[in-house]
């Protein structure tokens, strides 16, 4: 803080600190000599002080970077602008730094290589791609980095799904300003946080007697998300490029898929897929 409280001089007036005073000199000349006036004192306060501002300043950030060390960086995926403040707003005086802020699951998955966050929030209801969508994409990527979904509501076999993707945290939204800070510090210690209800239901559906298998539950991480894109209507070349495969290995994921499903074309699979989620 600057302790001296007297206004600093304009630039201008600080560089008018010397005046010519005529004096004798010998042989009759005259030369002009430098007088100090009292602006230059003025001055040298102005210099002192601002030295001190900036010493203050540079303590605060070096102070404010080093806190952001201990920092975890969050990417928060959201299509509703409200719910979205409502989040950032939460995590400003908490351990998380938002680092990139998104509205589509597209903008999240391509915002993953420059923002380079430690953890996702991901809505579930995002329109063009889901927050379980995106979830598919990543695990079959290879990439176990901590995901939240945050959702209005959810179906059994979209929870089950997500449980089964080794989703580390859920979320239900008319709960996140109770739960989801909650959420988000039991998932950095390495923990599960599910909504206790989501779970409870979950739990019922895998041990009820005369519960069905669902053919889905044969499906690996990468053949999920596969299907997933190929109910949004990619081509076999667009699916390799969104998942980092070849459009041989695609191929062979889409014929795995056709024979645990049962099913004998695109069409058949996209059908069966959207008959499911109803």
């Amino acid at each position: 803080m600057i302790d001296d409280h007297r206004a600093l001089p304009d630039p201008v007036e600080v560089a008018r600190v010397e005046q010519a005073q005529p004096v004798p000199a010998p042989g009759g000349m005259q030369r002009p000599v430098p007088r100090t006036y009292p602006c230059r004192k003025a001055a040298t306060l102005a210099g002192r002080a601002i030295n001190r501002y900036r010493c203050v300043s540079s303590c605060a950030i070096a102070a404010l970077e080093a806190a952001k060390i201990g920092m975890t960086k969050v990417l928060i995926a959201e299509d509703d602008p409200l719910t979205l403040s409502g989040i950032e707003m939460l995590l400003e005086n908490s351990n998380f730094q938002v680092v990139a802020s998104v509205r589509t699951g597209t903008a999240a998955l391509e915002k993953l290589a420059t923002a380079r966050p430690e953890m996702l929030i991901l809505d579930n209801g995002m329109p063009e791609r889901s927050g379980l969508d995106v979830l598919r994409t990543i695990r079959s990527r290879g990439d176990d980095r901590p995901v939240v979904l945050l959702t209005g509501s959810i179906n059994d076999q979209t929870s089950k799904e997500a449980l089964q993707l080794a989703v580390n945290g859920l979320v239900i939204k008319t709960t996140a300003p109770r739960d989801l800070l909650v959420c988000l510090e039991t998932v950095v210690q390495g923990r599960r946080w599910i909504d206790q209800e989501v779970m409870q239901r979950a739990m019922d559906m895998a041990m009820a007697p005369d519960a069905v298998r669902d053919p889905m539950d044969g499906l690996s991480s990468r053949e999920r998300a596969v299907a997933a894109l190929v109910q949004r209507g990619l081509r076999n070349k667009e699916i390799a490029s969104e998942l980092g495969l070849t459009e041989g290995t695609v191929k062979v994921h889409l014929h795995k898929i056709f024979d645990k499903l049962d099913v004998r074309s695109r069409t058949e699979l996209i059908l069966f897929v959207q008959e499911r989620e109803s």
